[in-house]
This record gives C-alpha cells, sequence and structure tokens, in this order.
C-alpha cells in the first residue's frame, strides 16, 4: 500500500540503511530503506489497530525489506493460532533474508506447541530454505525446557543442506541444544552412531557439540570421519577451527585453505562464515590477535591458486 511504503520512508535513517543493507548480502540495496526496528516496533503497534493492517497482510509480494519486515511485526501480534496459520503460510515463502525470517516469533505459538510440532515437522522438508530456518528457529524458542524431547536434534541433524543460513542455524540450535539439555542431547547422537555407524547423521552435531564442549580430540575424531563422506564447507571450516583449537596451526589452514576451495575462491563468503565463528575460537582459547593473522596466512596461501 502507497500510504504505509510513504511512511515508512518518512521513517529512513540513511547511516542505518548503510550498516544494516551489508549484513544482509542476499538483499539489493535499492530495496532497503533503513527503518531502525524501534521506529518500525512503534509503527506497527500503531498499524494493527487500524483496518489498513489486514489490507497490507493481504498485499504480497512485498517490494521492500522493512515491507516484510513489518508484516512479520503484525502476524507476530495475533493470539489466534487458527487464524494466524493460514497468513503465516502464505507469508513463509516469501521470506528471503535470515533478519526477516528471526524477527518473526508469533507470540500464540507459546501456548500452542503441540498443534505447533506438527507443523514444524513439515517445515524443515519445505523446499524454501528461509522456511527451513524458521523451523529450527521455533524447535530451539519452544522445545528446549520441558518440552525437550531427545528426538527433536534428530530432527535437524536430518535436515540436508548447503545453503549457509540453515547451516547457521543448525549451528545455533546444536550448541543451545547443548547449553540447555547437553547430556540427554549428546546421550542421543552417540546413541544414532552406535546404532548405525555408517550413518554419518550425528556426526555433525557430535563433532560441532565437541568442539563447543572443549572435548576438541572427539571433534577432531569425527572430523576426519566426515571429512571421507562428501564434506561442505562448513564441515572444513569447523574442522580448521578444532585444529587450531588443538594448536595445529599448519593443519587449520589446510582445512580452511579447503573451505574458501569449496567456495570456488570466493575468500568473502568465506570470511563471512569465519566471522560468525569468531566467538566460539576465542572460548577455544585462540587469541583475538591471532585472527587477522591466520586470515593473512590463509590469504597469502591461496594467492597462487586463485
Amino acid at each position: 500500500m502507497r500510504e504505509i511504503t510513504e511512511a515508512l520512508f518518512a521513517l529512513r535513517d540513511e547511516k542505518y540503511r548503510a550498516f544494516h543493507a551489508a549484513l544482509m548480502p542476499g538483499v539489493a540495496w535499492e530495496r532497503v530503506i533503513g527503518v531502525r526496528m524501534p521506529a518500525l516496533r512503534r509503527y506497527a503497534a500503531a498499524l494493527a489497530k487500524t483496518p489498513q493492517a489486514a489490507l497490507f497482510l493481504r498485499e504480497l509480494p512485498h517490494t521492500y525489506y522493512e515491507e516484510n519486515n513489518l508484516h512479520a511485526l503484525l502476524l507476530m501480534r495475533e493470539k489466534s493460532f487458527e487464524t494466524l496459520m493460514p497468513w503465516l503460510e502464505r507469508f513463509l515463502p516469501r521470506i528471503d533474508n535470515w533478519a526477516t525470517c528471526d524477527l518473526l516469533k508469533p507470540v500464540c505459538f507459546a501456548k500452542n506447541r503441540e498443534k505447533l510440532l506438527s507443523c514444524v515437522t513439515r517445515w524443515l522438508g519445505d523446499a524454501h530454505p528461509y522456511t527451513v530456518r524458521f523451523a529450527i528457529e521455533m524447535l530451539m524458542t519452544h522445545y528446549l525446557r520441558e518440552d525437550f524431547s531427545p528426538e527433536y536434534p534428530a530432527w535437524v541433524a536430518a535436515v540436508e543442506s548447503d545453503h549457509y543460513y540453515i547451516r547457521m542455524m543448525q549451528a545455533w540450535y546444536f550448541a543451545t541444544v547443548l547449553a540447555k539439555n547437553y547430556n540427554e542431547a549428546l546421550k542421543y547422537y552417540f546413541k544414532v552412531d552406535y546404532l548405525d555407524n555408517k550413518s554419518t547423521k550425528a556426526w555433525r552435531p557430535i563433532a560441532w557439540c565437541s568442539f563447543l564442549t572443549g572435548k576438541y580430540d572427539q571433534a577432531r575424531n569425527y572430523y576426519k570421519k566426515i571429512m571421507d563422506n562428501q564434506p561442505n564447507t562448513q564441515d572444513f571450516l569447523n574442522a580448521g577451527h578444532t585444529e587450531w583449537a588443538l594448536q595445529n596451526i599448519k593443519g587449520a589452514l589446510a582445512f580452511y585453505k579447503k573451505a574458501v576451495e569449496k567456495e570456488s575462491g570466493d575468500f568473502s563468503k568465506f570470511q563471512e562464515q569465519f566471522n560468525q565463528d569468531i566467538p566460539d575460537l576465542l572460548v577455544a582459547g585462540i587469541e583475538e590477535a591471532e585472527v587477522p593473522l591466520m586470515m593473512d596466512q590463509l590469504r597469502y596461501s591461496l594467492s597462487d591458486i586463485f
């Protein structure tokens, strides 16, 4: 709706636009207006009380990133699970970035976990990557406390995708499971591995969970197994982190090099993924000053290839 779009442009902050657009490489610059989230939330709260809100929700697809975020904020306010779901199912395929996806947290889900779970299992198998990411985030948001079951991490581990933002949500989920239900989760992963040691589904969560909890030798053993079974970019990256934590700089560099090669030499894409893991590297004992030195060594080692 033109009236709503004009209202969003009236809230534009050019400096914020430049900063925020850089965080979303998949969203075209011209689609970002530059509205700070507090201002957008206030506008959504006011709009929700008007007839224009329902009309706006019928208008898909939207042109601007902030219009999608506004759509998410309006949907979140719906208190009826049954009323929300048709609108939500219509919107999920239109999400095209991690920020809009992670913003979407409907308030009615907390009181409808049993109904939500069947939707989550369906979304996990969806072809649209941000629907899958949303499903994993809902498992992380609503099913880690009294409703937790060891089978839920298995559902997440079974998602096979090379999409960066799905892989990042999987890693975030496993790290959160470890923080809240470490013993149960890791026990389940080892059980899966024991029952079928030819299945690779449990290896990645075991390896990454082992790294996050300081069991670096155990993580190394599982990454060695993964290396023989069609490793992806994230596997090489995580194996590099593990070797670095074990003070094997040469081994870390070799795995990082393979990660860049897996991305066809796109160092910026590798760097984006690497930067996400810097907090975990610092926890693993890597000095912050060592990080740029490692990146310089990596660039030098790649100079004769790309």
